[in-house]
């Protein structure tokens, strides 16, 4: 009896021992699989056995540059192509899948023009699916191009149909494919789109297009992009985006309103004399500059060149930061720290009321700068002339890069205007 009590004795104790060993191992395992290099939390529910996994790829951007040496008489069309994909998984529970995502082709810059009388088409986007040609979905775009023009030695016209879209001139964003349907079932299922931009050679004279660029870059993504600026302060102070200004991912994936420093900007509605700007205001905001136009605007609400100002922008052409209000008075507020150019900025700054004045308080990317006293009282009127990017003055320069978000609130922290590009 003895002796059988030792051997279950033994036996219990192997199992706890095999028991406390499992559970050692499981946990290591599991700590292991949820980290990432620099420590960084692994996106588990990919791997799951009941979660479907739709991923993206792309090879980007589009790129057509013109000139003496690659355009001209009997040297043919110049072309570009990107191609992306969309590759749905479906989980090992179900078998089948289905899904949506969104295809974009975001125009950075485009300075190409019509260069005949008759305005025919010159630069062609054309969009293929798994091989087919796909029509975008775009009221303001006319498929099914066709083109005349005299080959060298003739003289009757050749006609050429081309099925396609005519964006000689366009700029900003091009929605081609919005909640498109990708279905997997047992296996996984892809979706191949081919985008090609045709600057075509009318074997004319094209001379007027010489010199000029387009740059556009394919975004494929589950999330929809913003094509305006949405107040999310429920106040309504919406905006419009202007002459390309478009909201795309930067070169890290962070998605924010992209201006070319030319003429790009977004119109505000009007903001009414109710909002009071007199007590005092407060400024979030993160951008990255790529180049420090002479005084380009953040941020701008007025009726006009010196009157009733209240804008943010770099100083002149330099990386310092300026807060300029203009009421019953003028004058800026120059902080002292530096702005950082080509890297996102992140700045706060508190406009405090006091008896004399008013107190700025300003920090950026982390450092807080030294305060500043400004003596200029602001007023309460409706201002009717308000941009992001732009500045009521015509001396001054657009802003060039990216907007990611703008927050502004009264001196109670109340939300008078808020844009969030990644929302």
């Amino acid at each position: 009896m003895e002796e059988q009590n030792k051997r279950k004795s033994i036996i219990y104790l192997t199992i706890g021992v095999l028991t406390l060993i499992a559970l050692i191992a499981g946990a290591t395992y599991a700590y292991f699989q949820a980290q990432t290099e620099n420590n960084a939390v692994a996106n588990l529910n990919t791997t799951t056995g009941t979660t479907d996994n739709l991923t993206f790829s792309t090879d980007g951007n589009i790129l057509i540059n013109a000139s003496a040496d690659n355009f001209g008489e009997n040297m043919g069309d110049r072309v570009s192509t990107a191609t992306a994909n969309a590759t749905l998984i479906p989980n090992n529970t179900t078998n089948n899948a289905s899904d949506t995502y969104n295809v974009y082709l975001a125009i950075k810059e485009n300075t190409f023009v019509y260069t005949t009388g008759e305005s025919t088409p010159e630069l062609i986007l054309s969009v293929k699916k798994d091989g087919e040609y796909y029509q975008i979905k775009n009221e303001d775009q006319k498929e099914n191009i066709s083109i005349q023009y005299k080959k060298k030695g003739q003289e009757a016209l050749t006609t050429e149909t081309i099925k396609g879209y005519d964006i000689t001139t366009k700029d900003g964003l091009i929605k081609i494919a919005e909640g498109e349907t990708i279905t997997a079932n047992e296996k996984q299922e892809i979706d191949n789109w081919e985008i090609k931009i045709i600057l075509k050679n009318l074997i004319s004279d094209q001379n007027n297009n010489t010199g000029k660029t387009f740059n556009g870059k394919i975004i494929i993504q589950k999330e929809k992009l913003a094509d305006s600026a949405v107040d999310l302060s429920g106040n309504g102070y919406n905006g419009t985006f202007e002459n390309g200004a478009v909201a795309i991912p930067d070169e890290e994936g962070n998605i924010g309103v992209y201006f070319d420093g030319i003429d790009d900007y977004v119109d505000i509605v009007d903001l009414p004399d109710t909002i009071d700007w007199e007590s005092g205001f407060n400024v979030e905001f993160e951008a990255k500059w790529l180049a420090f136009n002479k005084y380009s605007r953040i941020f701008e609400a007025s009726n006009g060149p010196n009157s009733n100002n209240i804008y943010i922008a770099n100083t002149n052409y330099s990386s310092n930061l300026v807060l300029s209000v203009y009421g019953k008075g003028k004058g800026h507020v120059i902080s002292s720290g530096q702005l950082l150019l080509n890297e996102k900025n992140v700045v706060k700054m508190t406009y405090t009321k006091t008896e004399t004045g008013y107190n700025l308080n300003t920090n950026i990317n982390g450092v807080d700068q030294p305060v500043i006293t400004h003596t200029p009282l602001l007023t309460n009127i409706t201002r009717t002339s308000n941009y992001m990017g732009k500045s009521n003055w015509s001396i001054d320069g657009y802003f060039n890069g990216y907007i990611y978000n703008l927050k502004i609130t009264d001196s109670t922290g109340k939300p008078i205007i808020w844009y969030d590009f990644s929302k």
